[in-house]
């Protein structure tokens, strides 16, 4: 076989690859983009990234109206106070995941435990939240959901805001039916180059 020829059929075969590797997706960077729908927003709130929901009451605060901080949420209690246990289930896994926690008194009367899970491997990470200021469980891994155990006592309890993170999203089709005879044609070039090469050398 010839150099050219050679060097011809390489980049068929690259270009065919290209197509299949152009099929999947890299990750995006996303938000959580919390609605204002003030101290009394029904549980749970569905967001194109992610679930919100209380799992001891039926409602949220959200926004600057009912939480107090703009593209903030709490999970309120029937006293509306942000003491009750929540999750965020995402849509897809996460990766760099931080946010910000918010309305904490200090001298440790409020406490919460945020747990992060993979739905396939469990438990990522786990840690306790006194004081506001930034969570980041950007080295836990694929995420796919935050468990928040609220352990507060007499205060008002936390609220989450600023939420940042990674979300790869559901990979595409491969559009099979366009790359495989393209692959064929080119695994028959060579076969066939091969064959000619053996009949010459058989005639000879």
């Amino acid at each position: 076989m010839s150099k050219m020829l050679k060097s011809r059929l390489g980049g068929f075969l690259f270009l065919v690859a290209g197509m299949f590797l152009g099929a999947v997706p890299g990750a995006n960077a996303a938000t959580l983009n919390i609605p204002e729908l003030g101290s009394f927003a029904v549980s749970p709130i569905v967001l194109p990234e992610a679930t919100i929901r209380n799992l001891e009451n039926s409602t949220l605060a959200t926004g600057a109206a009912g939480f107090g901080i703009a593209n903030g949420f709490c999970f309120t209690n029937p006293a509306i106070n942000c003491k009750s246990d929540g999750e965020i289930v995402f849509t897809n896994p996460v990766t760099n995941l931080t946010f910000n926690t918010a309305g904490a008194h200090f001298g440790g009367s409020d406490s919460v435990s945020i747990s992060a899970f993979d739905g396939a491997a469990g438990l990522l990470a786990m840690l306790t939240v006194t004081t506001d200021g930034l969570v980041d469980l950007s080295g836990a891994g694929a995420i796919t959901r935050l468990f928040f155990d609220d352990n507060s006592a007499d205060r008002g309890g936390l609220g989450y805001h600023g939420f940042s993170f990674n979300v790869a999203p559901p990979m595409a089709a491969v559009p099979l039916p366009a790359a495989l005879p393209l692959l064929a044609g080119g695994l028959g070039l060579m076969g066939l180059v091969g064959w000619r090469r053996k009949r010459i050398a058989a005639a000879t």
